[in-house]
C-alpha cells in the first residue's frame, strides 16, 4: 500500500514538472490528457510544491502553482454553464445531446411568432447534467430564446459559470437580436463564453468568419467560435470542451 502511494505521489509530482515546462494556453490538454491524476490528491501536491517553491524564493512560480491548485479544485466542483440564443439557434436540442439524465424541461406551445420556427418553445430553462471526467460534473441551462423571458436569463446568468451562445447561421435577420443577448449577459456577468455558430448546413447559411463579425466582433480579443451541430453529441460535447478550455485559458471567478 505504501509502495503504491509512492509511486502515484510520483506521478503526481512528474505531472507538476509537465504543468511547469507547458506552453501557455496548453495546461487543459496536458491535464485531459492525464484525467486519472486530476484528484483532490494533486491539488494538495500543487500546493505543497508552491509552498516549497515560496520558501525557495521563486514567487513568480509558487503563484503559478496555487493558481492551478484553484482551478483545479473549482473544476472538480459543480460548474453551471448556460446555453444561450435566440428562439430555434438549438438550446434543448444541445442540452438533449449530451445530459445523461431526462432534460427537464419547461416547453409550452407557442403561441407568437415563435409558432413559424417551432411547436413549443421553452418558457423557463431546460436542465441537463453531464459527467465530464471522473471529477467533474456539468450543469446545464438552457434559456429562453424570447425577450419576454429576459428575467430568466439574468437568473440562470448571474449563478453561471460560463455560457455558450448559439446563433443560426442562416438566419441573418436575428443577428442583431444576437447581440441584444449577448450585451445583456456581458452587462451581468463577467464570465467566460464562447459562441456557437449552428445550422451551417443549410444553403442559406452564413461562414462563420461572417457571423461573427455581423455580431461586431472584428479583433483578436474575440471570443472563441465554433460550428456546433446541437443535433450530434460529439458536436456538442466539443463545445463544452472548447467553453472549459477557454474558461481555465482566462480564468474562472468564483
Amino acid at each position: 500500500m505504501m509502495r503504491m502511494k509512492q509511486k502515484q505521489l510520483q506521478a503526481y509530482l512528474r505531472l507538476v514538472q509537465e504543468l511547469l515546462s507547458c506552453p501557455h494556453g496548453q495546461e487543459w490538454i496536458l491535464l485531459e490528457h492525464n484525467e486519472q491524476l486530476v484528484t483532490p490528491e494533486l491539488v494538495q501536491v500543487l500546493e505543497q510544491v508552491a509552498e516549497q517553491m515560496s520558501a525557495e524564493g521563486k514567487v513568480d512560480t509558487a503563484k503559478y502553482l496555487h493558481h492551478w491548485a484553484m482551478q483545479i479544485n473549482h473544476l472538480m466542483e459543480i460548474m453551471r454553464l448556460a446555453i444561450a440564443g435566440p428562439v430555434s439557434s438549438g438550446k434543448s436540442t444541445f442540452i438533449r445531446s449530451v445530459s445523461e439524465i431526462e432534460v427537464v424541461d419547461t416547453d409550452r406551445k407557442a403561441t407568437d411568432e415563435t409558432a413559424k420556427l417551432k411547436q413549443n418553445t421553452t418558457v423557463a430553462f431546460d436542465f441537463g447534467r453531464l459527467q465530464f471526467g471522473p471529477n467533474q460534473v456539468l450543469h446545464l441551462y438552457g434559456t429562453p430564446g424570447q425577450s419576454r423571458f429576459d428575467f430568466m436569463w439574468d437568473l440562470i446568468i448571474r449563478k453561471a459559470h460560463a455560457y455558450i451562445l448559439l446563433v443560426a447561421a442562416h438566419r441573418p435577420h436575428e443577428f442583431r437580436y444576437t447581440r441584444g443577448i449577448i450585451s445583456f449577459m456581458k452587462q451581468r456577468a463577467d464570465i467566460p463564453m464562447i459562441i456557437g455558430v449552428t445550422h451551417t448546413d443549410s444553403p442559406e447559411a452564413w461562414s462563420k468568419e461572417n457571423v461573427m463579425i455581423a455580431l461586431g466582433y472584428y479583433s483578436n480579443n474575440s471570443p472563441p467560435a465554433l460550428i456546433v451541430d446541437p443535433r450530434d453529441r460529439g458536436s456538442a460535447a466539443q463545445a463544452l470542451l472548447g467553453l472549459l478550455q477557454h474558461s481555465m485559458k482566462v480564468g474562472i471567478k468564483l
